[in-house]
């Protein structure tokens, strides 16, 4: 009987440790986004960008990544814009400056398509809530020629207007025909990551 009791005993403090584990690192991690260290910034968003998935969205991390989209260097502003997409609706207050970026996905190269990627799915979580970017997504849409950014901004109006998304067409019809070597495959990637759901409620 003892080595039962003593083996569920190992085996609760097991479950305390792995439970507290994730629970250390964001707490961490909130404070790596206030370090004055370029590197410990980046570390601490990575982490909420991970952990933020499954549920762990400390709101006080939201205006500190928000600040770190403005003091980032270039190159990593990807991690602090996919952190803001685990808040959903909670992180509206960063939309201004998520805009910013969405506004990176406009032209011929769209050079900074990942993070035009970020910033549209950060807006495509926080459904209505996002809808003062109707009219950029719609020139994003209209004007992009990277495909990815093109389809994120349709889904995204998809989530935030659907009225104005419909009035689009069909717009997947319109990136094959642009890019013929984009499949529906391609496409349905792009719109599988842009729909999944969070769980806002923390």
């Amino acid at each position: 009987m003892w080595p039962a009791i003593t083996i569920a005993v190992c085996l609760l403090v097991l479950l305390v440790i792995g439970a507290g584990v994730p629970l250390v690192r964001v707490y961490r991690a909130v404070q790596h986004l206030k370090s004055g260290d370029e590197g410990m910034r980046l570390w601490g968003a990575r982490d909420l960008r991970f952990y933020g998935k499954y549920g762990l969205r400390p709101r006080a991390a939201i205006p500190l990544l928000i600040k770190g989209l403005g003091t980032t260097c270039f190159g990593t502003e990807y991690e602090f814009l996919e952190a803001l997409a685990n808040y959903g609706p909670a992180a509206k207050a960063a939309i201004p400056e998520i805009l910013w970026y969405v506004r990176s996905g406009i032209g011929e190269c769209a050079g900074h398509s990942n993070n035009a990627n970020a910033a549209i799915r950060a807006l495509a979580k926080m459904g209505e809530k996002a809808k003062a970017a109707v009219p950029l997504l719609l020139e994003v849409y209209r004007t992009t020629n990277a495909w990815t950014v093109k389809a994120g901004a349709a889904i995204a109006l998809e989530k935030i207007d659907p009225e104005a998304a419909a009035r689009m067409g069909d717009w997947r019809s319109a990136v094959a025909e642009s890019l013929p070597q984009i499949t529906d495959a391609h496409l349905e990637q792009v719109a599988q990551r842009l729909r999944e759901d969070n769980d806002t409620n923390y």
